[in-house]
């Protein structure tokens, strides 16, 4: 008799260790998503919005392709997105994106040549344009966002767009088109 209680004691220390495993976990996997923008703002001080834009303002494109989600730029810089993806992250969905979407993605920029600012050194979930980053990137196998079509993309992109410099506070690259 002694037996059985000492055992559902036993479970029930094994299933509090899970549970506080488990609690552990819910809390410090967000962090994993708040850090980078966080060291970021450590590194690189306090965004000021009004330089960022004019550093935008001096390029002649007539569109604005900011890779990832920034679109405030947009506003503030006056040059619309070049597509109705301003925010990419339906193009990273598994089971939601298309061929059909990042090929109307892709004839977007191909047909406007927008001016294109790579956000993700502080986005984690958007693939990196330069392909020596998103060699490194660890969110790839984690998403959909390097499908047979975007990897197309992206190749395009590395084909015909230069990195001319990088913007002040973020130091996010901008892209400008070369052709090929």
């Amino acid at each position: 008799a002694a037996e059985g209680p000492t055992r559902v004691r036993r479970m029930g220390g094994s299933r509090n260790a899970w549970g506080i495993g488990f609690a552990a976990a819910t809390l410090l996997l967000p962090a994993r998503r708040l850090a980078p923008p966080f060291l970021d703002l450590l590194r690189n001080g306090a965004r000021d919005p009004s330089s960022i834009a004019a550093s935008l303002a001096q390029y002649d494109e007539k569109f604005l392709l900011m890779w990832g989600a920034e679109t405030t730029f947009n506003y503030l810089s006056g040059k619309p997105s070049p597509t109705s993806f301003a925010y990419q992250y339906p193009l990273y969905q598994c089971g939601y994106v298309t061929e059909a979407m990042v090929q109307s993605f892709r004839e977007d920029i191909i047909s406007k040549r927008p001016l294109i600012v790579d956000t993700s050194s502080t986005n984690s979930l958007v693939p990196p344009l330069d392909h020596d980053a998103r060699q490194r990137w660890t969110e790839s196998a984690e998403n959909c966002a390097l499908t047979p079509p975007m990897l197309e993309l992206l190749t395009y992109l590395e084909r015909n767009y230069r990195p001319v410099e990088n913007m002040p506070y973020t130091g996010w690259p901008i892209y400008r088109y070369a052709g090929s």
